[in-house]
């Protein structure tokens, strides 16, 4: 296996990265760059803010933390925004687009590396790879 399958950190700041293109494409939604518009049932703006706001809280706590139980939420939630997309299909015309199927590619990218770190154990770190601490043992007293 790949030593950045091995590596938490690059998972993390790989999922934290992932996290903020989606953040960016619910921005996009907002500011109505993909095409969509508010319906009785939905505004747009809101949608897009929450959204985005949601995977920026997912990215700054991929950078900070190294949680297994909070990377299998989150690996949770991947799953169940992915089938409320599938859901609300039907009600939209056209039933998916360019922008929504460009999220789910990453979605899933995501769920990838929130599944791999929710799975794989924080590995301990050995004395030999740790940096040394100074030698106090040898100050000198004075008398």
């Amino acid at each position: 296996m790949s030593e950045f399958f091995r590596n938490r950190h690059a998972l993390r700041r790989t999922a934290a990265a992932i996290c903020g293109m989606m953040a960016a494409g619910y921005l996009a939604i907002a500011a109505g760059v993909a095409g969509m518009e508010s319906t009785e049932d939905m505004n747009i703006v809101v949608f897009g803010i929450g959204a985005a706001s949601i995977f920026l809280v997912g990215a700054a706590l991929l950078l900070a933390l190294d949680k297994r139980p909070l990377w299998a939420f989150g690996a949770v939630m991947q799953v169940m925004i992915a089938a409320m997309y599938l859901a609300v299909s039907s009600d939209r015309d056209p039933a998916f687009e360019a922008w929504g199927i460009g999220l789910r590619v990453l979605q899933v990218l995501l769920l990838v590396l929130l599944v791999l770190l929710a799975v794989r154990p924080v590995r301990a770190v050995r004395a030999e790879e740790t940096p040394a601490a100074p030698d106090t043992s040898t100050t000198s007293s004075v008398r």
